[in-house]
């Protein structure tokens, strides 16, 4: 069931022109660099930071998708 926040599905809507879909923000981090396997997310090597969006991406797929983040091993 998704549980989003109302905020959250804005934000998603500002940066894609869509509250609720998955294929942007997974498309968004893709492209980033990110990689996932089996909806869990791990950020590119060597990332020195990860920007906001990237994180609201990941927060909306964890709460709206039921998708997972592990951070890559230092």
């Amino acid at each position: 069931m998704p549980q989003a926040s109302k905020e959250l599905r804005e934000k998603m809507k500002g940066y894609f022109s869509d509250a609720v879909s998955d294929y942007w923000p997974e498309r968004f981090l893709k492209k980033m660099g990110w990689t996932e396997a089996k909806f869990v997310w791990t950020e590119p090597s060597g990332a020195s930071e990860i920007s906001e969006k990237e994180w609201d991406c990941i927060k909306f797929l964890i709460d709206e998708w039921d998708h997972d983040y592990r951070p890559r091993p230092k």
